[in-house]
């Protein structure tokens, strides 16, 4: 179910990457005043670091830096995702991992990228004034996966504070949580 959801979300996240326009790529998004190329970085950097962490590498936090995107983001972007996910399927979910939250089973793990890629597709979606509802089965997930964590959501910086989601809708309360109005 983990490997499906992260290839659904991944998915979604390029379906976003794809229709961004030349002109696009420097507007904010509602990720901590990002703009899109920055998101869209800091999603490859993660992705491209999976098929280490399934190795038995350790989970590294760098800075982002838009130029690893060099001069077609889309391709980047496909190349890492494709990876990625090769990387996860027949992988040992169970395999505990060094991640910066410390040491979590591969499908933890996962679980972070899951959720990267569903809201940073959303947030590239909204950046460009288009609307993009989250997939309701894989947000309804994805709040039951950050339960566990909510302490250390509250104390992060990677998120803004939580906020009254709009509606009652998985995507909306997952937005919420994660500091979102959607």
């Amino acid at each position: 179910m983990i490997v499906d959801y992260y290839t659904r979300a991944s998915a979604g996240f390029g379906e976003q990457v794809i229709l961004v326009g030349d002109e696009e790529w420097d507007l904010h998004t509602p990720a901590s005043e990002w703009i899109i190329k920055a998101v869209v970085a800091h999603v490859v950097v993660g992705e491209a670091q999976i098929p280490d962490l399934v190795g038995g590498h350790a989970f590294d936090v760098p800075e982002i830096d838009v130029s690893v995107l060099g001069h077609d983001p889309v391709s980047v972007w496909r190349g890492t995702a494709i990876a990625a996910i090769e990387a996860v399927h027949g992988a040992d979910l169970d395999a505990v991992v060094n991640h910066p939250m410390g040491a979590l089973t591969l499908s933890q793990a996962l679980g972070f990228r899951v959720t990267e890629n569903l809201v940073h597709a959303w947030d590239i979606a909204t950046a460009r004034g288009v609307a993009n509802e989250l997939d309701p089965e894989i947000a309804a997930w994805c709040l039951d996966f950050w339960l566990p964590f909510t302490a250390e959501l509250a104390q992060s910086d990677h998120f803004g504070p939580m906020v009254e989601p709009v509606d009652d809708s998985p995507g909306s309360r997952l937005l919420g949580l994660l500091g979102r109005s959607g």
